[in-house]
């Protein structure tokens, strides 16, 4: 048989294969995509009939509790309910998340907390218990701005966080910074929010940054190497595992145990995880975004944008890299220039509504969260002391006397 018609007769049987398989396989991938879309559209429809609410915190002239205190408040985020398969498969249940901010409106530095309606009386219960000095008042979401027409300058700029080592090796808290302790004067104690706070300030006519982290309750998705599930807990035993296995030698007879060839460094690593793991754990999302007014983009406040998370990342331990940036202008030419303007108009809008539905955990703009520690998210979101001075973080003129009276209980 001649080249040609071998290379025919071969085409013809692997067509005949390849159809036979689809058809066979054809109402196991229809039925797959079809359940995915069922069960998108029950979420979609789910939130959708969620009742928000956004809180502002008014901050006091005098308060000098550490992030220990925010950690309390924390745990009521850990709302846990998953509902049954009857409501997550037809009624399309999914857990509540919350969403903490940090906003600059032209350099006017506000805090913000959205809640699910139904959790309201909670989180300010909470809140108070600390905080009994600050006001908590609900106000309009500060995202119902209007979106520039692209081709007249860059006007929105964004990117995600994503965590640059495993969930259970920490990011620098509080603790490592040393806020904790009693015996330190308040002007000796270095906040880590604090260049964060300066940077809000610091924006000027037509500039807004907003900060959002959102949280849910953690839902186990380790899997080891053995393909047993387990949560974040799981996760750090191994990674403490990995330590103490060092170059994972074997050790021979006679020879010093793992454990007592570790580090000071690598020992210190050990302990911090392990304080870091018998805290409550929280799924995370965070957003940062520079927004300003058409032809007022200043491109000298990206590295600032870029930086504001700098204060808690380790080398020894964990940070923050940035991910799903939306770009910005470059002096392209002609027709790649329309088609790149046109493109980063399609990602702007994306990000933009994405982070106006606080949408991370589920669809339309769903992605895969990272864990934070109650103490790991107390440093990156807490109610700043008398440490942060900048002229334009909002503050209350006068002391309130005590929280309303009418709080659940």
């Amino acid at each position: 048989m001649d080249p040609i018609s071998l290379f025919f007769d071969s085409f013809r049987g692997l067509a005949s294969t390849s159809s036979n398989f689809l058809i066979f396989f054809a109402p196991f991938i229809l039925g797959y995509f079809s359940w995915k879309l069922w069960i998108m559209y029950i979420q979609t429809d789910f939130i959708s009939k969620i009742k928000w609410v956004m809180l502002e915190i008014h901050l006091p002239r005098e308060i000098y509790k550490t992030p220990q205190a925010m950690e309390i408040i924390l745990l009521s985020f850990d709302q846990g309910g998953k509902g049954s398969k009857y409501e997550r498969w037809w009624k399309g249940f999914v857990q509540v998340w919350f969403s903490l901010e940090i906003v600059s409106i032209e350099g006017a530095v506000r805090f913000f907390i959205r809640v699910p309606y139904f959790y309201k009386d909670l989180i300010e219960s909470r809140i108070y218990s600390q905080f009994p000095e600050i006001e908590i008042s609900e106000a309009p979401d500060y995202t119902e701005v209007p979106i520039p027409a692209e081709g007249h300058g860059v006007s929105l700029f964004g990117f995600e966080l994503q965590l640059t080592k495993p969930d259970p090796i920490p990011i620098k808290t509080y603790v490592e910074y040393e806020m904790h302790k009693a015996f330190l004067d308040e002007k000796q104690r270095f906040d880590p929010m604090t260049p964060m706070i300066e940077f809000l300030g610091s924006q000027g006519p037509g500039d807004q940054v907003w900060i959002q982290i959102l949280v849910k309750a953690h839902r186990g998705r380790y899997v080891d190497a053995e393909g047993k599930q387990g949560d974040w807990r799981d996760e750090a035993k191994a990674e403490i595992k990995k330590i103490m296995e060092g170059d994972k030698k074997a050790t021979k007879e006679g020879e010093v145990p793992p454990a007592l060839r570790l580090t000071k460094a690598q020992g210190d690593n050990i302990a911090i995880i392990e304080r870091n793991a018998a805290k409550v754990g929280l799924d995370c999302g965070i957003r940062a975004v520079y927004v300003a007014s058409p032809g007022k983009f200043k491109v000298n406040n990206l590295p600032g944008l870029a930086g504001m998370f700098n204060a808690f990342n380790s080398a020894d331990l964990n940070g923050f890299k940035r991910v799903n940036s939306t770009g910005f202008d470059v002096p392209w030419e002609d027709v790649d220039r329309w088609l790149h303007i046109h493109r980063l108009g399609a990602v702007r809008r994306r990000f933009f509504d994405a982070y106006k539905r606080r949408s991370y955990f589920y669809p339309p703009y769903q992605r895969k969260p990272f864990v934070l520690s109650v103490e790991e998210l107390a440093t990156v979101f807490h109610i700043p002391s008398a440490i942060a001075e900048t002229p334009t973080l909002r503050r209350l003129e006068s002391k309130k006397s005590e929280p309303p009276h009418n709080l659940p209980i």
